[in-house]
C-alpha cells in the first residue's frame, strides 16, 4: 500500500501557513485525480476549476452524495466555500462523495482532500461521521488529508478535533507566540521545537519558517531562513 498523506498545520493568522499551502495544493493538483477543497471564504479558489458556494441557508438541505461526486468528477477540481454555520450535513455528504470516488488498495493518490479553517468543518466534539471515516481508512481509498488551522486545542470547543490531528502522519507547526497554543503543539506533539523560536514571514521581503515532523518515520526538520530570505533544511535527530 501506498503511503498516504495526512497531513495538519497549525499556526496564527499571517503565520506563513498559506504561502506553505499555495505550492502544496499546486503540487498535489497535478499528481492527484480529483481535488476537493472547504474554505470559509474564496481563497485558494484560483487553483480549482470549479467553485462552488454554499450559503448559511443552504446548510440546511439535503445533499445527495452521488450528484457531488459527480460535480467532482467533471469538473476534477473543486472549491467550497461554505458559509460558517452547522457545516455537518454537508460535510457528511462531501465526505461521501470522496469515500466512493477512491479505490481500495490504490497504489497512488485519487483524491486529496483540503480544509482550510478546518475548525469550521472538524470541530471538536462535532467531527461528522463521514470525516471520521476518511480519517480512519481513507488511506486505503487513495485520499489524502491537508488540515490547516489557527487553534490546535483549546479549552472550549473553537478548535479541531482531536481525530483530525491524532490521525496526521505529517505535522507542520508555523510560528506562534500564543503561550497555550505553543504548550499544547508541544504536549501533542513531543520533539517539536517551541514554535516561538520560529521566525514570521516579512510581508514582501521574506518568508516565515516552520518546523515539519513526519510521524511514521520519526523525522523532524526545520524550514529555516538566512538573512537573504533564502530557505535551508535542518534535520533534527
Amino acid at each position: 500500500m501506498r503511503q498516504a498523506l495526512n497531513l495538519v498545520g497549525v499556526g496564527p493568522s499571517g503565520s506563513g501557513k498559506s504561502s506553505f499551502l499555495v505550492p502544496l495544493l499546486q503540487a498535489k493538483k497535478e499528481r492527484t485525480r480529483y481535488l476537493v477543497v472547504f474554505n470559509t471564504s474564496d481563497q485558494l479558489s484560483e487553483f480549482c476549476n470549479h467553485r462552488e458556494y454554499v450559503s448559511f441557508e443552504a446548510l440546511s438541505k439535503d445533499y445527495d452524495p452521488e450528484a457531488i461526486a459527480a460535480l467532482i468528477q467533471s469538473h476534477g477540481s473543486v472549491h467550497f466555500e461554505v458559509a460558517r454555520g452547522n457545516t455537518e450535513s454537508f460535510v457528511n455528504a462531501v465526505c461521501a462523495a470522496v469515500m466512493s470516488l477512491g479505490e481500495k488498495d490504490a497504489d497512488k493518490c485519487i483524491v486529496t482532500v483540503i480544509f482550510e479553517e478546518a475548525r469550521n468543518f472538524l470541530k471538536k466534539y462535532k467531527m461528522p461521521e463521514r470525516a471520521s471515516q476518511l480519517e480512519a481508512e481513507g488511506r486505503k481509498y487513495g485520499i489524502d488529508l491537508i488540515k490547516v488551522d489557527q487553534r490546535l486545542q483549546s479549552q472550549g470547543d473553537d478548535c479541531l478535533d482531536s481525530a483530525a490531528y491524532v490521525n496526521a502522519t505529517v505535522v507542520v507547526v508555523f510560528p506562534t507566540s500564543d503561550f497555550n497554543q505553543r504548550q499544547r503543539i508541544m504536549q501533542a506533539f513531543p520533539g517539536i521545537p517551541d514554535p516561538l523560536e520560529l521566525r514570521p514571514p516579512v510581508p514582501g521581503k521574506m518568508p516565515g519558517e516552520y518546523a515539519v515532523f513526519d510521524r511514521e518515520t520519526g523525522q523532524k526538520a526545520l524550514i529555516k531562513r538566512d538573512e537573504s530570505g533564502a530557505r535551508r533544511c535542518e534535520v533534527i535527530l
